[in-house]
């Protein structure tokens, strides 16, 4: 996997699966998480991009910090 291919996955992944009520669905983001990390440490890059990805979606005004940015797409 590229590490564009892996930009656009962690783009898609659900970020706030720990948050449901669904086991389902938390079930689901466990796995997908765990897939991504395991992707992320073969791509060169692949590690820090994830990192700055989470950094992103948990910040801003609900975690009472300053807003990360997305990173860009490579």
């Amino acid at each position: 996997m590229t590490l564009t291919e892996l930009w656009d996955e962690l783009d898609r992944h659900d970020w706030f699966y720990p948050m449901s009520d669904d086991g389902s669905v938390y079930r689901a983001g466990q796995a997908n998480k765990a897939r991504l990390e395991a992707i992320a440490a073969q791509v060169e890059g692949g590690k820090e991009l994830a990192q700055r990805f989470a950094a992103h979606h948990f910040s801003g005004k609900p975690w009472g910090t300053e807003q990360v940015p997305k990173p860009p797409r490579p």
